[in-house]
């Protein structure tokens, strides 16, 4: 206990600057450290400032986690929430679309817009950096007070994707680190902007500096940051603490342009090939700005758990919940394969994984 008390919130600290560092940005207090994306999200959706008579908008597709913090958080304060139709058909979507069909909906009562990154159901990637762009036009005529924030659940782009927290554009980034980024276990992260802090309440008692500070006599700091946010409690402080190892990781294969290219390749070279079988429905885009590293589809004829089944049979499966996890364990197989062949990492040189990839196209017809 005396070694966590004198360390805890040192390598704090170095968890949130690792993250920063990745994203790109300058300021590590405004990255709060979580255990999941739905602790993340619960924290920052539970925590907002949000009044009677303004709305969250969202559209018909998240995942369960946002939606039901988003519902939570209007039954708790009175507010209201609307999904809207994102798109009319996913074989003909583009990024025009997605974000006409958001900002259309846009009202004076609308406060926050709640997007994903990547839909975890269809693979489809949203244009967070030209929603928000929009986002920024209607807030150029809005006082502080009623300024649309746009959170994003990010966990399946953030690990593949390269854009930075910048270049995203949005208010909060909410993310779990132990998926595409293969960090450890019950870890995550929420990146903020400092105004976007400013319209949120912590949620559960912080046991950063801020606890120290509170049992000394002082008082809530007036601005609120990044460990502010951060749920206190006895977490799995191992894991949160070796989280910088993932970051660095990513380094040793050449950064996130390097794994953004080589994700994306094998992807296209998967999604090709369900594309072009006539019993296969591709659901996912095959461009590459309107997807990233989930691909989901179809088998004419067969359900998601016979077709599961199928490739359980052909020992290309190892997992029963979903075809997508196989995806992700191709792309885990892939990143070991390039620590130890780091010099060889590109096209042409994982011949073991291109094969499995091919050995996952063969379904039955």
């Amino acid at each position: 206990m005396l070694y966590i008390v004198s360390h805890e919130q040192d390598f704090a600290h170095k968890a949130r600057a690792a993250a920063a560092e990745y994203l790109d940005m300058d300021d590590p207090e405004q990255i709060a450290l979580t255990d999941s994306t739905t602790m993340g999200l619960g924290t920052i959706y539970t925590g907002l400032n949000i009044q009677n008579g303004q709305e969250i908008l969202t559209n018909e597709h998240n995942y369960f986690a946002q939606q039901e913090a988003i519902k939570e958080a209007t039954l708790r304060t009175g507010a209201t929430f609307r999904e809207v139709h994102y798109y009319d058909n996913i074989d003909e979507v583009t990024e025009d679309e997605l974000v006409h069909n958001v900002i259309k909906e846009v009202t004076d009562r609308t406060r926050v817009v709640g997007a994903t990154w990547v839909h975890s159901n269809t693979g489809l990637k949203s244009p967070i950096g030209k929603l928000s762009r929009e986002l920024a036009k209607i807030n150029e005529h809005r006082d502080e007070e009623n300024k649309v924030l746009l959170v994003v659940d990010g966990v399946h782009g953030f690990g593949i994707e390269r854009d930075s927290f910048e270049e995203l554009g949005c208010d909060f980034l909410i993310a779990g680190c132990h998926k595409w980024l293969y960090g450890p276990r019950g870890t995550g992260i929420v990146a903020g902007t400092p105004a976007g802090w400013q319209n949120v309440r912590p949620v559960i008692p912080s046991f950063s500096e801020v606890m120290w500070r509170i049992i000394r006599g002082g008082q809530q700091p007036e601005r609120v940051t990044g460990p502010h946010m951060s749920p206190g409690g006895f977490h799995s402080l191992e894991h949160t603490w070796s989280l910088p190892s993932a970051f660095e990781f990513v380094k040793t294969l050449g950064g996130k342009d390097r794994i953004y290219q080589r994700v994306h390749e094998l992807n296209r070279l998967c999604k090709e090939g369900l594309a072009s079988m006539p019993h296969v429905k591709l659901a996912t885009p095959l461009d590459d700005n309107l997807s990233a590293g989930i691909i989901a589809f179809e088998v004419k004829g067969m359900s998601v758990h016979d077709v599961v089944q199928h490739l359980v049979n052909k020992k290309n499966h190892r997992h029963r919940s979903t075809v997508r996890q196989k995806l992700r364990a191709l792309h885990a197989r892939n990143l070991q394969h390039a620590e130890r062949n780091r010099d060889r990492f590109g096209r042409g040189e994982f011949f073991e994984i291109d094969a499995y990839i091919e050995k996952l196209l063969q379904s039955p017809r």
